[in-house]
């Protein structure tokens, strides 16, 4: 049996666990003492008191045995694959000393050159390519073809879907949050610790940036304290912690960061448009690599927009009041235009200061 470990364990600090390693790959659970305690889920007995938890797979005619978690003192409870607070009596369950006759799950891919794993909401081995680059000191930050890095369109998936948000975001959201964000603003370089609270609403205005900010401009809004309120409800506790979640907190981390206040601590990430109104600093830059990176060169202005006013009502309603919203549709647009023009205008007047050596906003 071949054995990968997942990439978070340091198996040099695990007691006992080359002698387990060794019953595990020559297929001797006896020697182990495995037992099966949930769906695909297997302890191995590592001491009196530490448990190694795995899942066994097959791929290519091979069995493969995935080492999870190092559970050390019973803690079954804390573990991270097994339902919180769960209580498990060892001594009920029966040993398991084969699995001959068993019908193994299948792996899709496995890179049988490297011995170790990662988990997002899903097993992945990485190719060589792929491991390459996860191998990379950080900060290191993977961009789409939108601007949007992979924790952004995780937060993005979770604000659409409901199932996602509240069974799969939160491990998918510890591997991918970077441990910090470097950016250019006010003329300053200035570091964003992943623990501020700032970083994630900017992190949650790049997310929302196509989906909601069209529409909200068509309004001849931005982003808000409120709105930003209603939607980090869907985002479970392991994400942000429910006093995050308030609406005068979001709202002093809003108006604690503008670009045009004189206050304590701040970092000048948002733009005031209008009184609880913001968008991204237009004129911010960020780090990329060795590379300095423009928000403008991110995220695309001209391809905001919105769906028709017209497109909730039913058929009957659609032949009375179709001008109408028609109409009202003209007014968004030309609304959506001027936002984009005056962001613009922003980031032209901020390039010209850099130009003259003077702080940009």
């Amino acid at each position: 049996m071949k054995i990968l470990i997942y990439n978070d364990l340091a198996p040099d600090q695990i007691p006992g666990f080359a002698k387990v390693r060794k019953a595990l790959e020559s297929g001797n659970f006896a020697q182990a003492d495995v037992r099966k305690i949930g769906e695909n889920l297997y302890r191995a007995r590592l001491n009196r008191s530490d448990r190694l938890l795995f899942s066994l797979y097959q791929h290519g005619g091979e069995s493969y045995c995935l080492i999870l978690e190092y559970i050390r003192n019973h803690a079954f409870d804390k573990s991270r694959f097994l339902e919180r607070g769960v209580v498990i009596d060892e001594d009920k369950i029966p040993a398991l000393n084969n699995i001959t006759g068993a019908t193994l799950p299948a792996l899709t891919y496995v890179n049988t050159t490297h011995k170790h794993f990662n988990l997002l909401d899903k097993i992945i081995s990485f190719d060589s390519d792929q491991q390459a680059i996860f191998d990379l000191v950080p900060p290191l930050v993977i961009i789409g073809n939108h601007g949007l890095n992979a924790l952004q369109i995780a937060l993005e998936q979770a604000l659409v879907d409901e199932r996602y948000a509240r069974q799969k975001l939160a491990p998918v959201y510890k591997n991918l949050e970077p441990d910090s964000l470097s950016i250019q603003a006010g003329g300053q370089l200035i570091k964003l610790d992943k623990r501020l609270m700032g970083l994630f609403v900017l992190n949650l205005m790049f997310a929302t940036f196509y989906r909601k900010l069209g529409t909200l401009a068509s309004d001849n809004k931005g982003f808000s304290a409120q709105q930003i309120t209603q939607w980090v409800q869907m985002l479970p506790d392991e994400v942000l912690l429910p006093r995050r979640k308030k609406q005068s907190y979001i709202s002093s981390i809003l108006s604690g960061n503008e670009v045009d206040r004189d206050a304590p601590y701040n970092r000048r990430l948002f733009k005031r448009i209008q009184r609880g109104q913001y968008v991204i600093n237009p004129a911010m830059k960020l780090r990329q690599g060795d590379q300095w990176v423009a928000v403008s060169d991110l995220l695309k202005l001209e391809d905001l927009g919105f769906l028709p006013g017209w497109l909730h009502l039913n058929q009957e309603e659609r032949q009375i009041f179709k001008d109408r919203f028609a109409y009202h549709d003209q007014y968004r647009s030309r609304a959506l235009q001027r936002f984009c023009l005056d962001v613009r205008e922003i980031q032209a007047a901020a390039e010209a200061a850099l130009e003259e050596g003077q702080p940009a906003a």
